[in-house]
């Protein structure tokens, strides 16, 4: 085999040897050079676009969209897809990362109304109770929300409830256009989802193990990833995300985020702020105070009635209403949680778990005590060393 002359190297587009003047040269000419970066500049649009389109966001979008019965729901601009996405990745921290279904997006002005129809944008969503969102279905409150005429929709841009959510996926992008489906990708961080990951990974791999791919697409995304650590020699170590939060630490944020589309919120968050600890002391003596059953299900009772006061308050209700009434169930919960008790009301089990709880109480009282006298001795200690060496001195 022939050598090749020490000043050529091969061209990184079309991969044939020429001669440089520059060690830095890579490209036999200006017009290669403008080839491969206009083949590096396509494939890597190709890569956010896939991104994009096989994101858990975008999956979200797409069934959204068939409830809705059109795209022409989401947002236009890449600030207010910002905005959506933020609402959407609250959503999922306030379950804990899927560790519960305790909150959902919930529309302010809904999806089903004869003359109108709500939008999936972040004026009209919030992130509440899953629960009142069931029952508060179809209810329409006068001027909440954000929502466009029904007359006005374009049939190109209707999808049916039982559309593939590929065939939904594509038509945003073609409504969207490519370049803002890239400036998302970028922006917002997007990554396929873990069953598309999975997918792709064994769809890739030559593994006697692995099925066909049409036994791959029926298989269930836990299937599939169990499969895929399989094949990686790795075992899944349970590892769950978990991010606790706060009593009534959803319903701020999110009251404090709507703000920005409803300037009057301020005084509903003003209201909140001043009853929020008292409503923080209910909720902990629900959850663990040494309280008879009876008295736990009266506090659960007035809760409810809190959970309807906002869940109302941020689909568009009255703020006044809200104003008066918060302080006044705040209030009667307190006044449950302190009534005075005997040990007639509690049963057995509750008493004895009533018992345990002052005894844990009761020693780390102690133990707090204790480490405070150790910390003031050796205080007074030190004090008198230092004392003693500036006499000395």
């Amino acid at each position: 085999m022939m050598d090749r002359p020490q000043n050529t190297k091969l061209c990184k587009h079309c991969l044939c040897p020429f001669t440089y003047k520059s060690k830095k040269a890579e490209f036999c000419s200006d017009a290669h050079r403008q080839a491969y970066k206009y083949a590096n500049k396509k494939k890597q649009a190709a890569k956010r676009q896939h991104r994009a389109e096989t994101s858990a966001f975008f999956y979200y979008l797409a069934d959204e969209c068939r409830r809705a019965k059109t795209i022409e729901v989401l947002p236009a601009t890449l600030e207010d897809f910002e905005d959506l996405h933020a609402v959407y990745k609250y959503r999922i921290k306030a379950n804990n990362y899927g560790r519960s279904t305790d909150y959902s997006c919930c529309h302010i002005f809904p999806v089903k109304h004869p003359f109108l129809i709500g939008t999936l944008t972040a004026d009209n969503i919030v992130v509440s109770y899953s629960k009142l969102n069931s029952k508060h279905s179809n209810t329409v409150i006068a001027g909440a929300g954000h929502s466009i005429p029904r007359h006005t929709l374009n049939p190109k841009w209707g999808v049916s409830e039982t559309e593939a959510k590929s065939r939904v996926i594509a038509l945003i992008v073609e409504r969207l256009g490519t370049a803002l489906i890239e400036a998302l990708a970028v922006k917002l961080k997007l990554q396929p989802g873990k069953r598309q990951q999975a997918f792709d990974y064994l769809t890739s791999t030559t593994d006697a193990r692995i099925p066909a791919v049409e036994k791959l697409n029926a298989m269930s995304t836990q299937e599939l990833s169990k499969l895929k650590a399989l094949v990686l020699g790795k075992e899944n170590n349970g590892f769950v995300a978990y991010a606790s939060h706060e009593y009534g630490q959803v319903f701020g944020h999110e009251l404090r985020r709507l703000v920005r589309y409803r300037p009057e919120l301020s005084q509903a968050v003003e209201a909140w702020e001043s009853t929020l600890e008292d409503y923080i002391d209910i909720e902990l003596s629900r959850e663990y105070g040494s309280l008879p059953r009876r008295l736990k299900d009266r506090i659960a009772d007035v809760l409810s009635n809190i959970y309807a006061e906002q869940f109302s308050l941020l689909h568009g209700s009255p703020i006044d209403s809200f104003v008066q009434n918060l302080p006044a169930l705040v209030a009667q919960a307190k006044a449950i949680a302190t009534e005075p008790v005997a040990r007639e009301d509690f049963t057995a089990q509750e008493w004895k778990q009533r018992l345990a709880r002052e005894a844990r109480e009761a020693l780390n009282r102690e133990w707090v005590a204790h480490m405070e006298q150790l910390r003031f001795k050796r205080e007074t200690t030190h004090s008198n060393y230092q004392a003693a060496d500036t006499l000395a001195a």
